[in-house]
């Protein structure tokens, strides 16, 4: 249970660390910067971001939701890290563009791509999700509490039935058919 609590905590900073990725610049061009919502993209990897901060959320809560839950974070990660791999090779192929139509009016300096500091954490939150999730995946998870009568069924309080078959000696007399009445109170 342990070890569910502590995967459950490496998933949901995974997926806050997705979250505040998208706010903050995915690749440099030279002076210019990539930002996460300049594309489809950027929004899909919040959406699945915040959807892995949810599902590790939920994990925390009464066990059914725990149980039910704890298989989501992990496949949520699979396309945040793809997703990501693609804006970069989207930027690649967005930069031969850039040279092809700028010939030698642009220097080769000014056309580097190098990825940001919000691609990276998106790269480092998809990898601790993905590997936290597995770890969520297969750790024993805590089971439902079972609310059991204090009396069985059947056992107890004088009813008919209420005394299991055997525990009264063949012939032996049964409240209340077999009993005579009590006797009156004394005046």
């Amino acid at each position: 249970m342990l070890l569910a609590r502590v995967a459950s905590v490496f998933t949901l900073v995974a997926g806050l660390l997705v979250v505040v990725a998208c706010f903050l610049p995915w690749a440099h061009v030279g002076s210019l910067q990539s930002e996460a919502f300049e594309t489809t993209r950027g929004y899909l990897v919040l959406l699945l971001g915040l959807g892995i901060v949810g599902t590790s959320a939920a994990t925390f809560g009464p066990p059914q939701v725990a149980r039910a839950t704890r298989w989501f974070p992990m496949p949520l990660s699979v396309p945040v890290a793809g997703l990501a791999g693609l804006e970069l090779i989207a930027l690649s192929v967005d930069l031969a563009d850039l040279r092809d139509q700028a010939g030698t009016f642009i220097p080769e300096s000014e056309l580097a791509v190098s990825p940001a500091v919000g691609l990276w954490l998106i790269f480092v939150g998809a990898g601790l999700a993905l590997v936290a999730g597995l770890v969520l995946m297969t750790a024993p998870m805590p089971r439902a509490v079972s609310v059991m009568p204090a009396v069985p069924p059947g056992w107890g309080y004088g009813y008919p039935g209420s005394i299991p078959p055997g525990a009264i000696p063949p012939g032996a007399p049964q409240a209340p058919r077999d009993m005579p009445p009590p006797p009156p109170p004394a005046r």
